[in-house]
């Protein structure tokens, strides 16, 4: 029969929290019977119980932290969080159970859900890694395909522009530039006379 240690014992939180305030009502009560018997009004009263009650509160929580405990569930609680504090130290789950390290079968089946959860890991790891690959592929293809629309647009506004570069070029030399028309020189009547004496000689 395998051996099982006792679980600690749990603290009762009310309990504890009922003689918390207990402790502080007793203190206040004392006060209230001295302040009455001392002749004190109502309102001085309330107004002094009430400073009491929330410096009580104070102390209670800071005593808790420093003092030894006395009481069992106060010890118990102590306990507990000193627990706590050792799992998360040594990285122990809720769910530890003590002496199941050396149960070989246990581990056994502990090891192939390891295995299996790697597996399964590393398979959806592949698999994204695939859909990653092939998502770069068509993006890669789709920016390929604007780059070439790109070019094959820049070539057709070069041929174009070559194009009505060449038909101006062609409406210059078809069109040459006319030469302005001679006037007729008229001759003067000197030179007229000069030309009709010559004749007649």
């Amino acid at each position: 029969m395998d051996f099982v240690p006792p679980e600690p014992k749990k603290a009762n939180k009310d309990i504890l929290e009922h003689n918390r305030k207990r402790q502080i009502e007793v203190k206040i009560f004392q006060l209230v019977e001295d302040m009455e018997d001392r002749g004190h009004t109502a309102a001085e009263i309330e107004k002094k119980t009430s400073k009491l009650r929330e410096r009580l509160e104070q102390e209670a929580e800071v005593s808790r932290s420093t003092d030894r405990p006395t009481e069992t569930h106060d010890i118990a609680e102590r306990k507990q969080e000193e627990i706590k504090r050792l799992k998360e130290a040594f990285g122990l789950t809720d769910t530890f159970v003590p002496g199941e390290a050396f149960d070989q079968d246990l581990q056994e089946e502990r090891k192939v859900e390891r295995m299996k959860k790697f597996e399964e890991r590393a398979r959806l790891e592949r698999k994204a890694a695939r859909a990653e690959k092939r998502r770069l592929k068509k993006e890669r293809k789709k920016e390929k395909r604007h780059l070439k629309k790109e070019k094959k647009a820049r070539k057709k506004a070069a041929k174009r522009q070559k194009r009505a570069q060449k038909s101006e070029d062609q409406d210059s030399e078809a069109a040459p530039e006319k030469s302005p028309k001679k006037s007729p020189r008229r001759r003067s009547p000197s030179e007229s006379g000069s030309s009709s004496s010559s004749s007649s000689d």
